[in-house]
């Protein structure tokens, strides 16, 4: 932690020359850079980013943001990762990268997120690989796993509610890995929001002694993405970034802003990969779990050269520079060929054409895919330096409550605030589980959304989405004014509610059991059910007993991996027995429910 610390007093500029550009950058900060792009979606309407197209879903997409010499000798500062990438190790977790996915699958190390700019910016870190050794298993991890503050385990495209993205169960524990000295680095950190360690974290799930080694505990302080981590741009408007030039960055010269995009279930004709089917399942009489068609095109990437040299400019870029490898395997750009898509939302579509948020000035008054306004406050241009001397601090966030909160989320309501006169420039807003953050580490949170600033005095009402059931979580804000001010800290702590089950056909113990209501086993399990109970007065008797006494048990078994899993065993030979009687997956219908009904509701539906 007390590596972390010192990254986080650095500011943005985590490694090489960049801390001390930090520095020299608050001795000129009116010397700006502004980028902006938009997300698009598969198919409109864009205004919710999560949408079922067929078998796929249209999630958000993985970006960064970064600034190289115009030759790339030089990698010169990140400006923004993505949540996924930059906080949640989805490029460096255990798995193999061919699992499939799921909106919040916990496994599988994408090494292709963002390969172009996790190769440049030349830092390595140790792989991140299972306890147990098996990389290939989607389920059975049982004796390695705890709580996951963040991932569910892979559901079936019917399970995914894509407004909310909800686990469906309360509690999910998941394997976190350990970090494999012995086989080659990663250009991605490991995941850093972990806070609660238990001795089934153990890199040796053969020795969980106090002394065992916990490579777990360490991601933390490998993770050096802290301060430029971001919540994903959403679709419908355009996204405005900004980054303090420092006075030290070398001028007059020519550099370069890259923006790398990439995002699952962007398959096309010459990118259709076949996700890896997990034997140890199938052989265990369970179906296969997860997503398919997730793994698609490779990443693209945008390339806008600009120059500073003391004059105010827009500069542009209307099309992709290259793409990047299909595995992550190297850094390398290829240039742009057929075997990309151009269809929005996918390949080079990934970003939308928009117009200059800045106006025409310097770009003809045409649309692009990425804009960059730099303002150089040197002497060259003979602009003086507007932050000198400093303004004062906006003011704290007034007036913010937690408005509502259910299972999955909160909706939080705050004033907007101004700063000499006029709306402040930006707000940054972060969330982590517990009670209480801090300045010190206030960086270390989730960001969360994008609030635009409004006129001082109005009421701001947005939503914080993908959180867990009956958990504890603190909000931070702090009002960001001309020349990096920033206001002093407000949080705000609240739990979110439980789940709420409603019971539909029965089938507690096997639902809780299969973690699923929409698994072929329990179809099977419910159609074999309904017609013994349909001929025999006695079967009658039997479910009725059992769909009295289960729920208790049921309840257990949906907090209790290892008893879970139990359970799977031993319903096994009768999921068998279940199939060859009526067919594999064959809905019950005796009670006049659909073919598919479940014994549990799923929240939010």
């Amino acid at each position: 932690m007390l590596a972390r610390a010192v990254l986080v007093a650095a500011g943005s500029f985590a490694f090489g020359l960049l801390a001390p550009l930090a520095a020299s950058a608050q001795a000129n900060r009116c010397a700006t850079l502004e980028f902006a792009f938009e997300p698009d979606c598969f198919e409109p309407p864009c205004e919710k980013p999560r949408r079922k197209l067929g078998d796929r879903l249209d999630l958000g997409p993985q970006i960064a943001v970064w600034i190289e010499t115009q030759d790339r000798s030089r990698f010169i500062d990140t400006l923004l990762v993505t949540n996924l990438t930059a906080r949640l190790g989805v490029a460096n977790r255990p798995g193999l990268a061919t699992l499939p996915s799921g909106p919040k699958h916990p496994y599988g190390k994408r090494l292709q997120s963002l390969p172009i700019w996790a190769w440049a910016r030349g830092r390595l870190y140790p792989q991140v690989v299972m306890q147990d050794g098996h990389e290939e298993w989607m389920g059975f991890h049982e004796s390695i796993s705890t709580p996951d503050p963040y991932y569910c385990r892979p559901m079936a495209l019917a399970e995914v509610d894509v407004d909310a993205i909800s686990c469906p169960t309360k509690v999910f524990n998941s394997a976190k890995g350990r970090l494999a000295s012995e086989l080659p680095q990663v250009p991605y950190p490991p995941r850093n929001d972990l806070m609660a360690f238990s001795d089934r974290d153990c890199d040796d799930p053969l020795s969980r002694s106090d002394g065992c080694p916990t490579s777990a505990k360490r991601f933390s302080s490998l993770n050096d993405l802290d301060a430029v981590a971001a919540a994903t741009p959403p679709f419908g408007a355009p996204f405005v970034g900004r980054w303090s030039i420092p006075q030290s960055l070398e001028r007059p010269a020519d550099y370069v802003l890259f923006v790398e995009v990439n995002r699952e279930f962007d398959q096309n004709a010459s990118h259709r990969y076949t996700a890896y089917e997990d034997k140890m399942l199938s052989n265990s009489g369970f179906t296969q779990t997860g997503l398919p068609n997730n793994l698609g095109q490779p990443s693209v990437v945008f390339r806008v050269p600009f120059r500073l040299d003391g004059f105010a400019r827009v500069d542009s870029a209307h099309a992709i520079f290259g793409y990047g490898d299909v595995d992550g395997g190297s850094g390398t750009v290829h240039p742009p060929d057929s075997s990309i898509s151009d269809a929005p939302g996918s390949g080079a579509g990934r970003l939308r054409a928009i117009g200059s948020p800045w106006g025409s000035s310097g770009s003809s008054g045409s649309t692009a895919k990425v804009f960059v306004r730099t303002t150089d406050c040197s002497s060259q241009g003979g602009m003086e330096d507007p932050c000198q001397p400093a303004p004062l601090a906006p003011l704290a966030v007034e007036d913010m409550v937690v408005a509502q909160t259910d299972a999955t989320g909160a909706e939080i309501e705050f004033r907007h605030m101004g700063h000499e006169g006029h709306p402040v420039v930006s707000y940054d807003i972060r969330l982590r589980q517990g009670a209480s953050t801090s300045e010190e580490n206030f960086l270390e949170g989730t960001p969360v959304g994008h609030v635009t600033p409004q006129s001082p005095g109005t009421v701001e009402r947005f939503a914080i989405r993908d959180l867990k059931p009956l958990s504890q979580y603190v909000l931070g804000i702090r009002a960001i004014g001309r020349c990096g001010t920033q206001s002093p800290l407000v949080q705000k702590t609240f739990t979110t509610k439980d789940l709420e089950f409603t019971q539909l056909t029965g089938c507690f113990v096997a639902t809780a059991a299969y973690g699923s209501p929409m698994s072929p086993a329990l179809d099977s399990l419910r159609a074999v059910r309904d017609r013994a109970q349909a001929r025999s007065a006695v079967a009658a008797a039997a479910v009725e007993l059992y769909e009295r006494s289960s729920p208790p048990v049921a309840a257990i078994l949906r907090e209790s991996a290892p008893a879970r899993a139990v359970v799977r065993r031993l319903l096994g030979p009768l999921v068998n027995v279940a199939e060859e009687l009526v067919g594999p997956g064959t809905p019950a219908a005796t009670d006049g429910s659909p073919a598919g009904a479940t014994g549990i509701k799923i929240p939010g539906r």
